[in-house]
């Protein structure tokens, strides 16, 4: 699995707001460490796991998404919204269309950050129904900071910053991670097989399920070294690995993601 960033930044949003849904209904989150110093640590070893696998880290997204708190009024969600207005120096704009309005409320807003990177907000409400004529809001919230990422101590900053934007809004930070890269060649697709189980090796991860096309790959997998899974159907998951050739068949793009690849 994993989502554009490129087109419609509404479209983008759409459907990772399906992905909260998808997470909400189907799925468990556990934690082993603290959330700040495990997340982190897991951050930092896929960082190292590029980089001592001679792939060349080009671009970083850091997520959270959640659903808050249900039974909301309408006047609490545009609270929460002028707070998180505040706390991320952003404005939110009212995107619900008019197909979505009788089912929920919702808000962007992005900014773009001194060091290159990018601040993409989403919140809102999913509307429910408690008397003829009143409705009261189940909401959920999308922070994303996406960009380029040269050196780990960037992603330490980024991680770090996000991290306390989301506490000072009153926040519990659950922060997925997600990286691309370049390996400096051209794998077909057994030998992108054989590369995506090296890098599971490397820290005991086991493959949960694989898909193989002609030129590509996707394996998620799940290992007892990272602080934090998602269960579904009864199978544990938090690391996500895809490969493809790029568009001259020269080298190969290398996404992974804590707990999924979050990007494309």
């Amino acid at each position: 699995m994993g989502f554009k960033y490129k087109g419609n930044v509404k479209k983008l949003f759409v459907i990772i707001f399906g992905l909260i849904f998808l997470f909400g209904m189907f799925v468990a989150v556990k934690t082993v460490h603290g959330v700040e110093e495990g997340e982190l640590k897991d951050a930092r070893f896929l960082y190292q796991l590029f980089t001592g696998s001679q792939i060349k880290v080009e671009k970083m997204a850091l997520q959270h998404s959640n659903f808050l708190k249900g039974n909301q009024s309408l006047a609490n969600v545009l609270s929460m919204k002028a707070k998180l207005e505040k706390t991320f120096s952003l404005s939110l704009q009212e995107i619900t269309d008019a197909q979505q309005r009788e089912h929920l409320i919702k808000f962007q807003g992005q900014k773009q950050l001194s060091d290159g990177q990018m601040i993409r907000l989403v919140w809102g409400g999913e509307r429910e129904r408690v008397t003829s004529n009143e409705f009261l809001y189940k909401t959920f919230i999308v922070v994303e900071m996406i960009g380029q990422v040269k050196e780990e101590q960037q992603l330490e900053i980024n991680f770090k910053q996000l991290f306390e934007l989301l506490r000072s809004a009153g926040i519990q930070p659950v922060i997925n991670v997600s990286l691309k890269g370049v390996y400096p060649a051209r794998m077909d697709v057994t030998t992108q097989k054989s590369f995506i189980s090296s890098l599971l090796n490397k820290f005991n991860g086991t493959v949960v399920e694989g898909i193989w096309g002609k030129s590509s790959a996707s394996v998620t997998g799940y290992s007892e070294k990272l602080s934090r899974f998602v269960s579904s159907k009864e199978k544990k998951v938090n690391v996500q690995i895809n490969t493809h050739m790029n568009s001259n068949g020269e080298q190969t793009i290398v996404f992974i993601g804590f707990p999924i690849v979050i990007m494309d």
